[in-house]
């Protein structure tokens, strides 16, 4: 066989390999950037929990179908890479980060949730945001109704319907990809409880304590927008325009005598939920600036991340 036909295709095929060799290389790299640019990155990445499980396969709104999803989740939280040890302790740990953030009638709840998605890249679930939604798909008739009736009361939505609106969501590929954090929820210790009967146990429980004559005067005073439904308060944070300002409507549970009832019921409800999450509670002051606050909520969520990775290492 003559040398010079077979040089060319051995040229070809050196080429190939090596172009696959650096691409290779070039996700790696990527990936793993992905993942350490994060709290929790280091055992998400030895693990690789999460990452196609929501893919593979559909999920349905039904609770049992969500028990089903959850045992399936909880399953691969033992499967562990071998450079990672397996103990009791971390297994709750292994699977995309889950944070619960707590606090009174309009204690900065959203606006801090806001800033950890953006900060940290999880899904928000805001269960006042879901409820809303409810009601207008469905003011009329059937779980809007219902919900609609309690909220206009400043009462408690009952825990059979919050618990599954929630349970729904988590149980979505996204909140199994990248993680969670739970705003407004749970509020009672009957909903705690819910959650840890599914294995569903938050890495860190935030609550943001703001004394109530704050917290009345910013309800009070707060104004929605109904045509961008952006949110403006009459001293913090009044409209820039006379247009705007006309426009503004006062949602039906941001009254007064609403407002001392929602946090009546709140103050019930806050110890045993408490009492639930002692290992993973932090409480932080929500008084100052959104930044201030922001600050010390990221400051916490680091420190868990730096006490998760020592239980790793260890």
């Amino acid at each position: 066989m003559n040398p010079a036909n077979t040089t060319m295709p051995l040229l070809i095929l050196a080429s190939l390999l090596l172009c696959a060799t650096a691409m290779q290389g070039r996700i790696v790299s990527h990936d793993t950037n992905s993942l350490t640019a994060r709290p929790w990155g280091v055992v998400k990445q030895a693990l690789k929990v999460g990452r196609h499980f929501g893919h593979d396969r559909q999920f349905s709104l039904s609770t049992i179908e969500i028990s089903h999803n959850v045992e399936a989740l909880k399953s691969t939280k033992t499967t562990s890479a071998s450079s990672v040890p397996s103990s009791d302790t971390l297994e709750r740990h292994h699977h995309p980060p889950q944070i619960v953030l707590m606090g009174g009638p309009s204690s900065g709840k959203g606006t801090q949730s806001h800033r950890i998605v953006e900060h940290y890249d999880l899904v928000h679930l805001s269960t006042g945001d879901m409820l809303r939604e409810t009601v207008e798909r469905d003011s009329t008739t059937g779980i809007g109704a219902i919900a609609k009736d309690y909220m206009e009361r400043g009462e408690l939505v009952p825990d059979e319907i919050i618990t599954q609106i929630v349970l729904d969501r988590i149980s979505q590929p996204d909140c199994l990809q990248k993680g969670w954090i739970l705003d407004g929820f749970p509020r009672t210790r009957v909903q705690a409880e819910a959650l840890k009967k599914l294995g569903i146990i938050p890495d860190l429980f935030i609550f943001l304590n703001v004394p109530d004559s704050e917290l009345t005067e910013r309800v009070i005073g707060r104004r929605t927008d109904p045509i961008t439904g952006k949110i403006y308060h009459v001293k913090f944070f009044p409209p820039p325009t006379e247009e705007i300002r006309d426009r503004l409507v006062l949602r039906s549970d941001d009254t007064l005598a609403s407002m001392e009832n929602r946090l009546k019921i709140f103050h019930g409800n806050v110890d045993s939920v408490r009492q639930c999450y002692e290992d993973v509670f932090v409480e932080l002051s929500g008084l100052g600036t959104p930044d201030e606050v922001a600050a010390s909520v990221f400051r916490a969520i680091d420190e868990q991340h730096r006490v998760l990775e020592n239980q790793v290492s260890t």
